[in-house]
Protein backbone atom coordinates (compact mmCIF):
# COMPACT_ATOMS: atom_id res chain seq x y z
CA UNK A 1 0.00 0.00 0.00
CA UNK A 2 1.43 3.35 -0.75
CA UNK A 3 -0.39 5.13 1.36
CA UNK A 4 -3.82 5.32 3.58
CA UNK A 5 -6.59 6.81 1.71
CA UNK A 6 -8.14 9.64 3.37
CA UNK A 7 -11.39 8.38 4.02
CA UNK A 8 -9.77 5.89 5.40
CA UNK A 9 -8.10 8.15 8.50
CA UNK A 10 -10.74 8.24 11.16
CA UNK A 11 -8.34 8.73 14.21
CA UNK A 12 -8.60 10.19 17.05
CA UNK A 13 -11.95 8.54 17.31
CA UNK A 14 -12.68 10.05 19.98
CA UNK A 15 -12.32 13.71 19.14
CA UNK A 16 -12.98 13.79 15.07
CA UNK A 17 -15.75 12.40 12.88
CA UNK A 18 -15.70 12.71 8.98
CA UNK A 19 -18.37 14.83 6.93
CA UNK A 20 -16.61 14.79 3.72
CA UNK A 21 -13.26 14.49 2.04
CA UNK A 22 -13.06 17.34 0.13
CA UNK A 23 -9.85 17.30 -1.69
CA UNK A 24 -8.62 13.23 -1.74
CA UNK A 25 -5.40 14.21 -3.49
CA UNK A 26 -2.80 10.85 -4.43
CA UNK A 27 0.27 9.64 -3.06
CA UNK A 28 2.85 11.94 -1.78
CA UNK A 29 0.02 15.15 -1.96
CA UNK A 30 -2.38 17.03 0.44
CA UNK A 31 -6.12 16.13 1.23
CA UNK A 32 -8.64 18.00 2.83
CA UNK A 33 -11.77 17.37 4.70
CA UNK A 34 -14.54 18.89 6.63
CA UNK A 35 -15.39 16.91 9.70
CA UNK A 36 -16.51 17.12 13.44
CA UNK A 37 -13.71 18.08 15.68
CA UNK A 38 -14.62 18.20 19.68
CA UNK A 39 -17.99 18.87 18.61
CA UNK A 40 -17.12 21.69 16.12
CA UNK A 41 -17.38 21.48 12.62
CA UNK A 42 -13.67 22.54 11.10
CA UNK A 43 -11.72 21.85 7.94
CA UNK A 44 -8.68 19.22 8.33
CA UNK A 45 -5.89 18.73 6.66
CA UNK A 46 -3.22 15.94 6.00
CA UNK A 47 0.22 14.91 3.79
CA UNK A 48 -1.03 11.44 1.78
CA UNK A 49 2.34 9.00 2.38
CA UNK A 50 3.88 7.34 -0.32
CA UNK A 51 6.43 4.58 -0.64
CA UNK A 52 9.77 6.39 0.26
CA UNK A 53 8.24 7.90 3.50
CA UNK A 54 5.30 5.44 4.45
CA UNK A 55 2.14 4.90 4.03
CA UNK A 56 0.78 6.85 7.06
CA UNK A 57 1.56 9.98 5.88
CA UNK A 58 1.34 13.09 8.21
CA UNK A 59 0.55 13.34 10.82
CA UNK A 60 0.57 10.09 12.47
CA UNK A 61 1.10 9.06 15.95
CA UNK A 62 2.24 5.70 17.06
CA UNK A 63 1.77 4.31 13.38
CA UNK A 64 -2.27 5.67 13.26
CA UNK A 65 -2.49 8.68 10.52
CA UNK A 66 -4.62 11.54 11.87
CA UNK A 67 -5.46 14.85 10.88
CA UNK A 68 -4.43 18.58 11.21
CA UNK A 69 -7.27 20.98 12.22
CA UNK A 70 -7.22 23.79 10.77
CA UNK A 71 -7.90 26.65 12.87
CA UNK A 72 -11.35 28.31 12.21
CA UNK A 73 -11.85 32.04 10.91
CA UNK A 74 -9.16 33.50 9.08
CA UNK A 75 -7.42 30.46 7.69
CA UNK A 76 -10.61 28.51 7.14
CA UNK A 77 -11.89 31.35 5.02
CA UNK A 78 -8.81 31.45 2.94
CA UNK A 79 -9.16 27.72 2.36
CA UNK A 80 -12.72 27.49 1.50
CA UNK A 81 -12.17 30.39 -1.13
CA UNK A 82 -9.92 28.25 -3.05
CA UNK A 83 -12.14 25.17 -3.44
CA UNK A 84 -14.62 25.22 -6.31
CA UNK A 85 -18.05 26.95 -6.05
CA UNK A 86 -20.06 23.64 -5.50
CA UNK A 87 -17.40 23.00 -2.91
CA UNK A 88 -17.91 26.07 -1.13
CA UNK A 89 -21.61 26.06 -0.77
CA UNK A 90 -21.49 22.86 0.63
CA UNK A 91 -18.50 23.65 3.17
CA UNK A 92 -20.49 27.49 4.20
CA UNK A 93 -23.53 25.56 4.91
CA UNK A 94 -22.08 23.90 7.64
CA UNK A 95 -19.20 26.04 8.62
CA UNK A 96 -20.38 29.49 8.20
CA UNK A 97 -17.80 32.81 7.18
CA UNK A 98 -15.64 34.09 9.93
CA UNK A 99 -16.91 37.58 10.65
CA UNK A 100 -14.32 40.10 10.28
CA UNK A 101 -13.33 41.89 13.56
Amino acid sequence: MKYIPPEDVTSPKNRWSMIKVLIPGSEGTMALAIGIWDGKPTLAQRWNGNDDEGPTGCPQAYGNPYWFIVESGFFTDAIVDKLSPEQQTFVRTIIPKAIAA
